[in-house]
């Protein structure tokens, strides 16, 4: 078995861009408990493997594809809903276009998969549906400490991108990926974002996902950004307290255990 591991486990498998990251999460704190990364195409022999080495609690599969829309459910719901798939740039040989539920908000999500991922996943985990990284970021916020905060910003950092959610009096005004090379550029977006959202008014803005505490990235943030936490929590200190050294701001938003 896996180093580290203990009884039961929530697995969740998050599909980025070149790669896989299975991760293994205590099912109840949430804790990261073992993560490894399979490069593509997977091989099944060894992620089966690994699944066999684990008591396995909860299943969650969750895609981070760029090519997605939001559509109000009154929207999604009414006639051919299929005409919101054309909104997606998808290459129909080689992706299937998928639709979630996001009830936090009343909203769908319709994004695209590689063909051979949702193959992949369907026969390996044929229980577990994929979800959109956007549907379960924005259901677990419902839910998080900082619920109770009408305006913020909601930043999840995954790849080489950021998913910024900014809420305005507790509605969703913006929901999109950003890609960036240098923490310049992540800045850049986060703070245009906040212009144009916000304008000059102050809110709290929540850095989540595939991030450390310590990394330049984060520096540069809380070095411009007033009102920065780490995490779903307001922190005491400029963006970081005790619990930065720890990775939980990595899944929190991911598995919703508060």
């Amino acid at each position: 078995m896996p180093p580290g591991i203990r009884q039961t486990v929530d697995v969740l498998v998050v599909i980025k861009k070149n790669e896989a990251s299975v991760m293994a999460c205590d099912s109840e704190s949430g804790e990261v408990q073992y993560q490894k990364d399979f490069s593509f195409p997977l091989n099944s022999i060894e992620v089966l493997n690994l699944f066999d080495q684990l008591n396995i609690k909860d299943f969650q599969v969750i895609s981070s594809s760029d090519d997605f829309t939001v559509v109000p459910t009154e929207l999604s719901d009414s006639g051919d809903h299929r005409r919101w798939l054309g909104e997606l740039p998808v290459n129909e040989e080689r992706e299937i276009v998928l639709r979630d539920v996001v009830t936090a908000k009343n909203l769908h999500v319709f994004f695209s998969v590689q063909a051979d991922h949702f193959e992949f996943f369907s026969q390996v985990v044929p229980k577990s549906q994929i979800q959109h990284l956007s549907k379960v970021v924005i259901n677990n916020s419902d839910r998080a400490p900082f619920a109770a905060i009408w305006s913020k910003m909601v930043c999840f950092f995954i790849d080489k991108r950021v998913f910024i959610v900014a809420y305005h009096h507790n509605d969703i005004k913006l929901a999109n990926f950003f890609g960036f090379e240098l923490p310049a550029d992540a800045l850049y977006y986060i703070l245009w974002v906040k212009k144009q959202i916000f304008h000059d008014s102050e809110v709290p803005v929540f850095i989540n996902g595939f991030i450390h505490g310590k990394s330049k990235l984060f520096e540069v943030l809380k070095s411009y950004i007033k009102d920065i936490h780490l995490g779903t929590r307001l922190n005491k200190s400029k963006g970081v307290d005790a619990r930065s050294d720890e990775n939980s701001h990595q899944t929190e938003l991911l598995i919703g255990g508060y």
